[in-house]
């Protein structure tokens, strides 16, 4: 169904804008700049994850909330989704993948945890992971390591860090990740429909 609205939005004038917020983040696009410009070297070896939603049976309200998004869709698709655009965006389009998931508690409606290894033309290589419904999740992250340097973006505490092996450099955002990042596809949109 993606493929035929991009093929549709290509045969036509109408302006297309994926709803993956994490790209407009000024965090992200100062990674995407050091990628782009070989800070880091290549191939690189990237491992991002997301994770997120605890199992938590006494909040009924928060249980129910997430039964009915898991019924659209497992975990890899919401989060999932955020998480592969990143990397597509950082590295470019995918050459192949390796994926699985894990059903960790009986009953459950489908597979809460799901892990993929994903290679890129120029031999870079990613490991995502994403899993829901655990009594304990710590947040994911962001992390890639080339020959000439290793980057790490944390989205809790809204930093992101190069190191080279004698520097370290440390780029912080202030203010709520998901607003920034909100603000900026809007902002970004009505650019394009200005333009």
């Amino acid at each position: 169904a993606a493929e035929r609205v991009v093929r549709a939005a290509g045969r036509s004038d109408a302006l297309l804008q994926a709803g993956l917020r994490e790209r407009f983040s000024p965090l992200v696009r100062m990674l995407r700049e050091w990628v782009r410009a070989g800070r880091l070297g290549g191939p690189l070896v990237v491992r991002i994850s997301r994770l997120g939603q605890p199992y938590a049976p006494a909040d009924r309200d928060g249980m129910e909330r997430i039964r009915g998004l898991i019924e659209l869709g497992p975990p890899v698709v919401h989060d999932g989704a955020h998480a592969a655009d990143l990397l597509c965006w950082l590295l470019g389009r995918a050459t192949w993948v390796t994926a699985g998931a894990h059903r960790n508690r009986p009953g459950f409606p489908t597979p809460n945890y799901h892990a993929a290894t994903i290679g890129y033309r120029d031999g870079s290589l990613a490991k995502l992971e994403v899993g829901w419904w655990f009594p304990h999740l710590w947040p994911g992250e962001l992390e890639l390591y080339g020959p000439d340097g290793a980057a790490e973006l944390s989205r809790t505490e809204g930093r992101l860090r190069f190191h080279d092996g004698s520097h370290e450099v440390v780029v912080r955002m202030e203010g709520d990740w998901d607003a920034i990042c909100c603000d900026g596809q809007l902002d970004a949109f009505a650019d394009a429909i200005r333009d």
